[in-house]
């Protein structure tokens, strides 16, 4: 399968990179900030938005079902912890792994073909 790239996947890399700096910037250090359900939704919906500009929902399958089921669950955790303080540190290696697991499904699902 050749990667093609137009316009939502060039946007997507680019925010994955702006969020890989964010991340590397504050490696280490607490996160210093509360979930806000309000900021994930907009976050799905921009990823999603792009997702289907790029051709990914054309057809739905198992790579669909999995990211939809994984945005559904992140969405449920982040608003049953709406407004509550986040626990942990700013990581770049977790950062990595999940995007590129999201990147696979991407790839697997015809996003990038």
């Amino acid at each position: 399968m050749e990667i093609v790239m137009h316009a939502p996947q060039i946007i997507y890399f680019v925010l994955i990179l702006l969020t890989f700096g964010l991340v590397a910037a504050k490696h280490g250090k607490p996160i210093d900030e509360k979930y806000s359900f309000g900021a994930m939704a907009v976050t799905i919906a921009i990823l999603c938005g792009l997702y289907y500009w790029g051709g990914f929902f054309d057809s739905f399958g198992l790579p669909q079902g999995i990211l939809s089921g994984y945005y559904a669950l992140v969405g449920g955790v982040w608003l049953a912890k709406d407004g509550e303080p986040r626990i942990g540190s700013y990581n770049l290696v977790k950062s990595v792994a999940t995007s590129a697991v999201s990147i696979g499904l991407l790839y697997w699902g015809g996003f990038f073909g």
